[in-house]
């Protein structure tokens, strides 16, 4: 465990959130309202604090790279690299490990190990309430992880997934809350849908879920196997029939935007716009053009969003689609290989694929 100059209780997670900044202070800085990124890496998670990213004239992409730091996992606490990462309602970041969870303020860490007796059930990515509380698959069904004093977690299981279902007996180790409804699912097989105070629903299977997201009134999963695209219909999948299936423009990652439509980014193809029915082409050349998978996206202001392109880097833009600045691999090589954003307040916070480190911009 890392040594901490003040304790960071799991309790504060109940706490009520920081003081809301007004909107004019809101707007005047850029990236303050970045995001937390999770680069899911062998070695490494960074964290980046996004600064104020100045315009640059039409056509061009503002040089100079944001100021970052690399930190290991030990300096969070953990033993082995992050999974998963968390906005907590109170501000801190919740990273977790398989057996680990760390809670922090990027720069103080305090670290709980799972308790030994308790259900070995390896944590791959959690759920977050409004509440604080966290939730994460076991074997059968879902559990909520529970502190104590003596710096260790436990899972109380709260519910098992329909004996009847496919998911019966399985750990669905993966989670994404999509319009105030979580689905839990291992990558492939079942998808089951659970929050708390409701019924386990089980939806049908899926060869190779990339993500899900939500348009147009409705949740989408898309199958990275044959790039098809199926709409959550009640209780089952249906297949979206105007949208040709193929691999180059299956959906790898996607944000939902407050007029109902979404931003999705695809294999080769680039990003384009969502509205639950129809697709456009979001900007028809650049960097959000095609070349570059979109591993994740994600908006970190108003008008602002951030995208991570493999084997490239993260590139920050507006909603016309142009590129304000790109933090790439030549800065720092994790950033290559980013695979996750998750909106933040003060910063962002990535794990990358192949190198043992964290990043503070």
């Amino acid at each position: 465990m890392c040594q901490t100059s003040a304790t960071l209780s799991p309790r504060s997670l109940r706490r009520p959130a920081p003081r809301r900044t007004s909107r004019t202070l809101r707007q005047a800085r850029l990236g303050l309202a970045a995001l937390v990124a999770a680069l899911l890496c062998l070695h490494v998670v960074p964290t980046a604090r996004a600064n104020n990213i100045a315009s640059a004239s039409e056509g061009l992409v503002e040089t100079g790279t944001p100021p970052f730091v690399l930190l290991r996992p030990e300096a969070m606490g953990l033993s082995a690299p992050a999974t998963d990462l968390h906005r907590l309602p109170n501000g801190a970041i919740l990273a977790l490990n398989e057996s680990e969870l760390a809670i922090g303020d990027g720069v103080r860490w305090e670290a709980f190990q799972r308790h030994h007796d308790n259900e070995q059930a390896a944590l791959t990515t959690v759920v977050v309430d409004r509440d604080g509380a966290i939730y994460a698959g076991v074997a059968g069904g879902i559990a909520r992880i529970d502190f104590s004093e003596d710096g260790q977690w436990r899972f109380k299981r709260l519910v098992d997934f329909p004996a009847d279902s496919p998911a019966n007996g399985r750990v669905l180790a993966r989670v994404t809350e999509v319009g105030g409804e979580w689905y839990w699912h291992n990558g492939s097989g079942p998808l089951i849908a659970w929050h708390p105070g409701h019924a386990p629903r089980y939806l049908g299977t899926v060869n190779d879920i990339e993500c899900l997201f939500g348009a147009g009134g409705n949740v989408f999963v898309s199958d990275a196997s044959s790039g098809a695209l199926l709409r959550i219909e009640g209780d089952s999948l249906v297949s979206v029939p105007d949208r040709a299936a193929s691999l180059e423009r299956a959906i790898t990652g996607a944000v939902s935007l407050a007029d109902n439509t979404a931003l999705i980014g695809s294999n080769t193809e680039g990003v384009f716009r969502f509205d639950g029915r129809t697709t456009t082409r979001f900007t028809s050349a650049g960097l959000l053009a095609g070349r570059h998978r979109i591993n994740d996206l994600c908006q970190v202001g108003d008008g602002l969003y951030a995208a991570a392109l493999d084997t490239c880097g993260v590139a920050f833009f507006n909603a016309s689609g142009r590129v304000l600045q790109v933090l790439d691999r030549t800065d720092s090589h994790p950033l290559a290989r980013v695979r996750r954003l998750i909106p933040g307040t003060t910063g962002t916070v990535c794990t990358c694929e192949g190198q043992p480190s964290t990043c503070k911009l």
